[in-house]
Formats: C-alpha cells, structure tokens, sequence
C-alpha cells in the first residue's frame, strides 16, 4: 500500500477532479476523497484510444443496474498513455490494460484486481460484491457473505 500512498503525494493525474459521468483522472484526489467519505474506490487504468485497452462496460450509458451500483464508488479513470498514467500503471504493477482495481473504504487495501475485460455480468458481480468497501469472508456455515472490516 506504500505505492499507493505514494502517488498521492507524487502529483496529479492532467485535470483535478470528476470529470465525465463522475470519474476522476487524479488518483491521488480520488484515494483522499474514497477516505473522507468512506467508500471504496474503483480505479480503472485503460488506455482510451484503443478499444482492447479500454474498459467497455463503463461506457454503457442506459444501463441502470450499474449506475446504481457505480454509485457506492469513488470512481477513478487512468489514462495510461500519458507519463502521469504510466506512473499509475507500474505502482499497480498493470502489464495488462485495462486494469481494474477496488481499494477498500479505508484506503488501505486493495480487495480486488482484475486484468482485461469483463463480461457483462462480471462486472455486475464485482461492483455488487465490493459496493461495501469490505472484504468479503464467506463462512463455511453460512451460505451468505459476511463482510469483515479490514
């Protein structure tokens, strides 16, 4: 986790704050916001220009499902072509874009990566498992999740 606090001192991403549809390109201001407000952060590191390279599912625009669930994030978008991004990307050691990862409530673990695409409903069932900003413990007695500060 010294890596990511790190990034957070190291500068910012081209433009400071939410851009489009909510999502930050300044990692750095999005960890500090996920901490202040509680929430997990979903940090998706992509290369924008290149469709193998770029997240396909948070261009959906019509798809309510995930704009209620992208709604328990503090959502960061990484353009990984520019030298900030390159930074980004090897403190996340991302050799395969796009990368995703969910960093808990607390900023200080990260629960979840992913490298490449997701299906539809993979990226469904991430966003619904970590929305808490929790690990997720299953219990050998119970058949529902129990979610376990970290």
């Amino acid at each position: 986790m010294n890596t990511l606090m790190m990034l957070l001192v190291m500068g910012t991403g081209q433009v400071t704050g939410a851009g489009e549809n909510g999502w930050s390109d300044d990692y750095g201001a999005a960890l500090k916001q996920a901490k202040q407000l509680g929430k997990p952060l979903l940090i998706v590191i992509e290369g924008p220009d290149d469709s193998v390279a770029r997240l396909e599912q948070i261009s959906l625009r019509d798809d309510r499902g995930q704009t209620a669930l992208l709604k328990h994030y503090v959502l960061c978008r990484i353009d990984a072509t520019t030298k900030y991004g390159k930074a980004v990307a090897k403190s996340f050691r991302a050799t395969q874009l796009p990368h995703t990862a969910v960093i808990d409530k607390t900023v200080s673990t990260i629960l979840y990566t992913k490298r490449g695409q997701f299906t539809s409903q993979e990226w469904k069932t991430t966003l619904t498992k970590y929305r808490h900003g929790v690990r997720v413990v299953h219990s050998r007695t119970r058949r529902q999740p129990v979610y376990c500060a970290t």
